[in-house]
């Protein structure tokens, strides 16, 4: 009778697994709780906030302009929490105003979620003016522009520029 058992445990732990694995449109997902460590989302995500991430998430569903995910940086061993704050064929360029660049995407000044401006410092606007004269102001099929909540933020895409999808691994679900 115990053999019986723990056979019926066994079947039912991975009859569980394969569910928790599949969305209902057949997409296979692995979701994982991760600690927030660092400032970049603040003041949306605090660090030592807890977030759900999807990972897998993309292989399925349209990466969407205000998705917060993770981001493989390369050189980085911890994963990046960011937000998608430019998609393929957005518009983007800078203007200069004072001593600051300011970030503007489809002709709107980029703001965070408490409305405050994205803006550079003189010389720290060389990696996006690389990438509009490049890209001649639009996000290139498969290029995402990314940001953290943090309006200074100094991580982001001023300074590793437009990112491809695959680098993009999960869509995260504040708590």
């Amino acid at each position: 009778m115990r053999k019986i058992i723990t056979v019926f445990v066994g079947f039912v732990a991975l009859f569980a697994f394969v569910l928790y694995l599949h969305d209902s449109n057949g997409c296979e997902l692995k979701e994982e709780l991760k600690t927030v460590r660092g400032s970049s989302m603040y003041p949306l995500i605090s660090e030592g906030d807890v977030v759900k991430a999807l990972f897998g998430y993309y292989e399925c569903y349209e990466i969407k302009r205000g998705d917060i995910i993770l981001y493989q940086y390369t050189g980085n061993e911890n994963l990046l929490i960011k937000s998608i704050k430019g998609v393929p064929g957005d518009s983007f360029q800078l203007q200069r105003e004072d001593k600051r660049w300011y970030i503007l995407v489809n002709g709107e000044i980029l703001r965070n979620s408490e409305e405050d401006p994205y803006f550079l410092h003189e010389g720290s606007e060389k990696m996006i003016a690389l990438y509009e004269e490049n890209h001649e102001g639009v996000i290139p099929k498969g290029a995402y522009l990314l940001f953290g909540d943090n309006t200074q933020s100094a991580l982001d895409s001023s300074r590793f520029g437009l990112v491809g999808k695959g680098d993009i691994l999960a869509k995260v679900e504040v708590k």
